[in-house]
């Protein structure tokens, strides 16, 4: 008797507010690059003179302007108006398209995700003292 009057307390200390845990989300990121830089270098650059320039801004430009994500970072920050960054995942993909299953607090977010910028020395990702995203 006394085992059962244990067991049913027991119970009682078991909260179950799930409010605060986590959920899994479901994202699906498809990239659909569109840039005007291959048009660009073609429109400005297409005399013969210009076509050394021309040939290596595109091999410059490729890897970054392809409609192929080598890397994919994501960023998911507070809606409080602090921009605080809370959660950050990034991983390699060397595709167009990936879907992901995050287990992430559930709360409101803003979400940043950006691809091609490991390696990349000409961009990066910082939170300004303005609290403003920068790219």
């Amino acid at each position: 008797m006394l085992i059962l009057a244990v067991a049913t307390a027991g119970c009682h200390l078991i909260d179950d507010d799930l409010s605060v845990c986590g959920v899994d989300y479901l994202i699906n990121y498809e990239m659909r690059l569109v840039t005007e830089v291959q048009t660009t270098i073609e429109e400005h650059l297409s005399s013969d003179i210009d076509e050394p320039v021309a040939e290596t801004l595109r091999a410059w430009s490729e890897p970054y302007y392809s409609g192929h994500a080598h890397d994919l970072d994501m960023s998911f920050f507070s809606l409080a108006g602090t921009d605080e960054l809370l959660e950050h995942k990034s991983d390699i993909i060397n595709s167009n398209q990936k879907s992901y299953t995050l287990y992430i607090p559930r709360r409101d977010y803003r979400h940043l995700a950006v691809v091609n910028i490991a390696d990349n020395e000409n961009v990066s990702i910082w939170v300004s003292n303005t609290h403003h995203l920068c790219v």
